[in-house]
């Protein structure tokens, strides 16, 4: 069974940085697991105006002090849903609390809340794949070092075919699950849970 999955070390740190590069805005894109803190943190911007024109979110503290400069970005005739990451500038998870933002659209200043809140697991693990996302790499984000993590595979009875990571201690950094094809895992859906502490995360990915 050992062959059958491999973790693959991507990167010593974590992916996040400040300063994001202005095509990277689609990161901001991706709604949390949970659909109640996706609520919390997620900026509606309704752009009804046909010439592309520069959209510029910013979060602010409650003393009005700029937390984050979310996104600068010309956006396009269309509808968005953007969600805050809950970190500063300098990438560090802010307190929780109440935050306020700013949307500046073409000179249209719109102001709105969020809400910071954490659970025991959030700081832990950030999953990379786009919502929708069935292909048979996970690419997952760990944001702690020493996180208890274990790794398995089921098929569509729940039974599992695999388990390549077993309460292992990993590092802060890119990592990449990549379920491969076999004589014990044949084509097909299957489920893979990845449990980091007392979270466990849970996605549909399909071996071809």
């Amino acid at each position: 069974m050992a062959g059958l999955m491999v973790l693959l070390w991507m990167v010593a740190g974590p992916a996040w940085s400040a300063g994001k590069k202005s095509e990277d805005w689609r990161w901001l894109t991706m709604p949390p697991v949970d659909s109640a803190e996706a609520k919390r943190v997620r900026i509606w911007l309704p752009i009804e105006h046909q010439n592309p024109c520069r959209v510029n979110v910013i979060i602010f503290g409650r003393r009005g002090d700029t937390v984050r400069w979310l996104l600068s970005q010309p956006l396009r005739l269309g509808y968005y849903n953007i969600y805050w990451d809950k970190r500063d500038d300098s990438g560090r998870f802010v307190r929780q609390g109440k935050y306020s933002y700013l949307v500046d659209d073409c000179g249209k200043t719109r102001y709105g809340q969020l809400e910071a809140t954490y659970t025991n697991w959030e700081r832990k693990l950030r999953v990379l794949n786009p919502p929708g996302d069935r292909s048979a790499t996970t690419r997952l984000e760990l944001l702690a070092d020493s996180a208890l993590v274990t790794v398995e595979l089921r098929d569509a009875m729940d039974n599992v075919q695999a388990r390549p990571i077993v309460d292992t201690l990993l590092n802060a950094g890119l990592h990449e699950l990549v379920v491969r094809h076999s004589d014990e895992i044949p084509k097909g859906a299957y489920r893979l849970y990845v449990t980091v502490g007392d979270y466990t995360f849970r996605r549909l990915v399909r071996v071809r």
